[in-house]
């Protein structure tokens, strides 16, 4: 089974409103970070609904390198177009344009450590150069950039995060190479839309599920299915009390699709409010292996782990774009899981 067969299976469990798909006709859409998690779950619900519903819709994937897309999907045919480079360097957008989807960035913590500058770099002057771009669209509806949760504080007590706290917790973010460049991008977006007068929606993501997550991402979820596909003993840093929350990717796909085509303008938290202990994780991982596989806790070599709270409420998202959940947690695991058995 090939990877659009295998998220059709969910689109088609889910059952996406035909009103959403038609929402889409005779649109054209651009997307940034097309390569990504985010933009690899949305271009294929695009693709779903142009085969399944008939949908005439226009694509343009902008991306770095055009081959990680091209070697994932079989994307011949008019209702696709592959844009290849800089996103720094981007001074004009197809004027047909429609509808932005802005996830070009690198949400690898790793890569903020070792690239602070080219890290906030691609933040800051991507953002720029996509609002200046859209400036110039005729027919542009809505904008929709993707911000980061890491622009709020580390919480240590059960309270989940909402968007009104976000400028006391800006203050202790900004010598944080990843997260001051977020929180930049989003002030970039306010003076854009008070300015030019854009539509523009700002989303903050939380934890994410699902196919085209790299297996050897610097998350815990990640690592947990690394260690039990590998055979080796999940390994917890802490005591496994830390909490956070996993959105499946086709239940993203869908929020990103409604927020896309209902524009409002606005900060919003997007991903699941369903906290999950890193124990509780480890446990639902292990229940996808026939075989055993045994759960470590506390295996830092650094000392003790404090326990933190990252889990959102989206309240506000949900409310305003008349937004729900269909994955719940167990099977947002199960499919996951499945997806890097078929591709490891």
């Amino acid at each position: 089974m090939n990877n659009l067969d295998f998220l059709a299976e969910d689109f088609n469990r889910i059952g996406v409103d035909k009103n959403l798909a038609q929402s889409l006709d005779g649109k054209a859409v651009f997307i940034t970070g097309a390569s990504g998690f985010f933009g690899r779950w949305f271009f294929s619900l695009l693709l779903f609904l142009i085969k399944s519903e008939g949908v005439n819709c226009k694509i343009y994937l902008h991306l770095r390198d055009k081959s990680k897309v091209t070697e994932k999907f079989d994307i011949q045919g008019n209702e696709v177009e592959l844009l290849e480079g800089d996103i720094r360097s981007l001074i004009d957008l197809p004027e047909d344009v429609n509808y932005i989807l802005h996830l070009a960035g690198n949400p690898d913590t790793r890569f903020h450590t070792t690239h602070p500058l080219d890290t906030m770099n691609l933040i800051v002057d991507g953002t720029s150069s996509i609002l200046k771009a859209a400036s110039r669209l005729s027919q542009l509806e809505n904008i929709v950039i993707m911000s980061s949760s890491q622009v709020y504080d580390t919480v240590y007590s059960n309270v989940k995060l909402i968007e009104d706290v976000s400028s006391q917790s800006c203050i202790s973010k900004i010598d944080e190479p990843y997260s001051s460049a977020k929180i930049y991008s989003e002030a970039l977006c306010k003076a854009a839309a008070s300015e030019a007068r854009l539509p523009v929606c700002i989303l903050r993501p939380f934890g994410f599920c699902g196919a085209f997550q790299s297996i050897n991402g610097p998350w815990a979820f990640n690592n947990f299915v690394n260690d039990a596909i590998s055979g080796r003993a999940i390994k917890i840093l802490g005591d496994g009390g830390s909490v956070r929350s996993l959105m499946y990717g086709a239940d993203l796909a869908i929020w990103l699709l409604t927020i896309l085509t209902n524009p409002k303008s606005g900060v919003f938290n997007i991903g699941s409010e369903e906290g999950l202990s890193m124990l509780d994780m480890a446990e639902k991982i292990t229940a996808c292996f026939s075989n055993k596989i045994n759960v470590i806790k506390n295996a830092s070599l650094t000392g003790v782990v404090n326990n933190t709270y990252l889990v959102p409420d989206c309240s506000k998202a949900k409310k305003s774009f008349d937004l729900n959940y269909y994955t719940n947690i167990d099977l947002s695991i199960e499919r996951s899981v499945m997806w890097y058995k078929n591709n490891i």
